[in-house]
């Protein structure tokens, strides 16, 4: 079987089910990592706990990783959310111990850009941009999720950057070059946790450069949420004024009680936001409009404005039995069933798995229920097809 994508899915899915790796497994990603992907460059912290990241590593994966103690630490349920390098650190170590474990017949090919998937009734083939042709019987795609412009912010597409490119370690110097030129504001689209992290980024990076005196502003469409351990918590210390309203079924998680779970700001983004709400920052501000059609003239006053505004499911170019189903572009979203199953176009394709590549649906983004059976029943699965192949 195929994954494309080498990320914290397939790396977290592969190190839950050490069996598979007995099996001829492929692994086509796109860079030159295994398990870490993009967070090596990232410079903020991760929005969720350690134990989200490697809490599922198999005992028999976890004993051949390089070190086995800070896994064990990370794994704990009360370890604290980390630095996206550290968490990156960590999950490429869980993949060389994932490699070294593939059978004799499969391979983990890095630097390698899958260009189609084409799904027919006896399988699936893969296309990469070298040409290569790989014929499967079961498709896993783990390709991570993407920022896309958005068309509000068209208007100022010259002077705009996504908050990816913002907290990006590689960008660095380009930005603080950038930065210590500008003459007028930067604004923030957003006030989730990517809109955050870029507040975060930019209070550093103003003072590396010498520009304490450099103007940010955030411009959120809806109340921004905080995370609490409980409920009786979040209704002594909510800000009514800054903060989203709480509502007691649909924000509390039923498996653990936190309220806002993952939606809610945590650490030190949490704390950063209260005091950007309280007037705390000098020379930064957080405005509330109703769209972001609404706040044209702060956007249109910007020397840079920087998109955070959330994430779309990425996959390559999708063709069923009857032609192209979905192009990367689409703005479909890639959805699958409990079990992982794909659904191409309102039909289930049980031939190719998705694993958590879009968001989470926000009906029960903070559920910590949805998605956990995910790798389990994606494993019976592939147990059974590979027991009917055999």
């Amino acid at each position: 079987m195929v994954f494309v994508g080498g990320g914290y899915r397939t790396v977290s899915f592969l190190a839950s089910q050490p069996w598979l790796l007995q099996h001829r497994v492929d692994v086509l990603e796109r860079s030159n990592s295994f398990g870490g992907g993009a967070f090596a460059d990232y410079d903020c912290m991760s929005t969720s706990v350690a134990n989200r990241f490697v809490g599922k590593v198999a005992p028999v994966v976890a004993a051949a990783v390089e070190d086995p103690r800070r896994l064990s630490e990370l794994q704990h349920p009360d370890a604290e959310p980390l630095p996206l390098t550290e968490v990156s650190t960590v999950l490429e170590d869980v993949g060389r111990a994932v490699e070294a474990r593939l059978s004799a017949t499969g391979r983990v090919q890095r630097q390698c850009e899958v260009t189609r998937i084409r799904a027919r009734g006896d399988g699936v083939s893969v296309e990469t941009g070298n040409g290569e042709v790989i014929r499967s019987r079961h498709v896993v795609i783990a390709t991570g999720r993407e920022e896309r412009p958005h068309p509000a912010l068209a208007h100022v597409r010259e002077r705009t950057i996504l908050s990816s490119e913002l907290i990006s370690v590689r960008r660095t110097d380009d930005l603080l070059a950038q930065l210590k030129k500008l003459s007028a504001p930067v604004v923030i689209a957003g006030g989730s946790h990517s809109a955050v992290a870029a507040l975060l980024r930019l209070l550093r990076l103003r003072q590396q450069c010498g520009r304490p005196d450099l103007v940010l502003t955030m411009v959120r469409r809806s109340p921004v949420r905080l995370h609490y351990r409980s409920l009786a918590e979040a209704q002594a210390q909510r800000d009514p004024i800054s903060e989203a309203p709480i509502d007691p079924v649909a924000d509390v998680c039923p498996a653990t009680g936190q309220v806002n779970r993952d939606s809610g700001l945590r650490g030190s983004g949490r704390a950063t936001y209260r005091a950007l709400a309280a007037g705390g920052i000098p020379g930064a501000s957080v405005r509330s409009v109703r769209s972001l059609e609404h706040a044209s003239g702060l956007l249109d006053e910007a020397g840079l404005v920087v998109q955070a505004l959330g994430y779309h499911g990425r996959a390559p170019r999708i063709e069923g039995p009857h032609g192209v189903v979905r192009t990367p572009d689409s703005d479909d979203r890639l959805i699958n069933l409990a079990d992982g199953t794909a659904v191409i176009g309102s039909v289930p394709v049980p031939s190719l798995s998705v694993l958590r590549v879009e968001p989470t649906p926000l009906v029960v983004r903070d559920h910590g229920l949805y998605g956990q059976g995910l790798y389990d029943a994606l494993a019976r699965r592939l147990r059974d097809e590979l027991a009917v192949r055999a």
